[in-house]
């Protein structure tokens, strides 16, 4: 298969950080193993970092590359990435990190154990309310507002509820006391740490140096999947890396519940010698699905659909996938409907 003539102006770009707005079943991964192709081409020596946001996604890569990279290339989550190149050889620097001196992931089954004492707090809900308890393992930073913390803590019953303000810089210094009592951190905290690292005035740019002179390209998948944290991350390694690829789209974000802000995509068009580029020639999708997927893009893209018949579009509510599928067959009398 050849890359389309829109793939092949980002494969052949000379920009030293290429963004790239990519529509449904435009080949997006497709492309990022094309890209690395060429990088491993024509600089063998040369290791990469490829990060996406889930495992299926980062096998996918693997795929479209042809062979699964290893050592000293890295194919993988973006989680597995901050944690084995920059908290756990970096965190010393700002924590002590318990009795062992760094930070460490802490297995499910600690986490029940220890779900008491200094660990937890109360969490006032209002006024008139009583103030219920949340545990620091509970507590996931998913915003910064006006340079303070906001995060979404699961209370003891279930529910989740949005801290800010004062209750939230009380978290974090509770959870930075941890991280130096006893190195102990959840997912979310080790993205709060690297962010937290590479953004220090004093060992930032060193920290970031080193990151870069490992891997000299850096390519991001599914970027709109970022939050504010990832976000910061992804920034300061792309600001002076060799080479860079960001791909993404807007409309397909998936993580809003968990943070996620497809519109930070943007802001990667602005870092020095970026180029952007866009994807609209779908292999996916037909005409009408386009014409009423287009109603709900949350970046306007002009998407050129797949050759053939112009298909059938269904919008379908539903609290299941077999209900779904129902639906769609009632509708269009086969077993599933081409998706956005």
């Amino acid at each position: 298969m050849q890359p389309s003539s829109e793939q092949a102006a980002v494969i052949d770009s000379d920009s030293r950080i290429k963004v790239v707005i990519a529509a449904p079943g435009t080949g997006k991964t497709w492309l990022v193993g094309q890209y690395l192709k060429r990088h491993v081409d024509t600089y063998s020596d040369v290791p990469f970092a490829a990060l996406s946001f889930t495992n299926s996604a980062s096998s996918e890569i693997h795929r479209s590359l042809g062979y699964d990279p290893s050592h000293p290339s890295f194919c993988g989550t973006v989680d597995s990435f901050i944690y084995k190149y920059i908290v756990r050889p970096f965190s010393r620097y700002l924590y002590q990190g318990g009795k062992l001196g760094r930070i460490r992931i802490v297995p499910k089954n600690m986490l029940i154990a220890h779900k008491t004492g200094t660990n937890k707090f109360d969490i006032n809900l209002g006024t008139y309310k009583k103030p219920k308890p949340s545990h620091l393992f509970d507590a996931e930073l998913v915003d910064v507002e006006g340079g303070l913390p906001v995060y979404k803590c699961i209370m003891t019953w279930g529910e989740s509820v949005r801290v800010s303000g004062k209750q939230a810089q009380r978290i974090l210094k509770m959870k930075q006391g941890m991280w130096n009592r006893l190195g102990w951190a959840s997912y979310s905290d080790v993205k709060c740490i690297a962010a937290q690292l590479l953004s220090h005035k004093t060992h930032g740019q060193s920290v970031i140096g080193l990151i870069n002179n490992r891997f000299p390209c850096l390519v991001v998948d599914e970027a709109q999947d970022c939050g504010v944290l990832i976000d910061v991350i992804i920034k300061h390694l792309l600001a002076k890396v060799d080479a860079g690829l960001v791909v993404g789209d807007p409309s397909q974000a998936i993580y809003g519940f968990n943070g996620a802000r497809p519109e930070l995509l943007k802001k990667y068009e602005t870092l020095p010698d970026a180029s952007k580029y866009e994807l609209r020639q779908s292999y996916r999708c037909p005409s009408a699905v386009i014409a009423t997927a287009s109603h709900f893009q949350a970046v306007p893209i002009d998407i050129v659909p797949r050759e053939g018949d112009a298909g059938q579009s269904v919008i379908a509510i539903y609290n299941n996938k077999e209900e779904c599928v129902t639906l769609c067959r009632e509708v269009t009398g086969v077993d599933r409907a081409d998706a956005y």
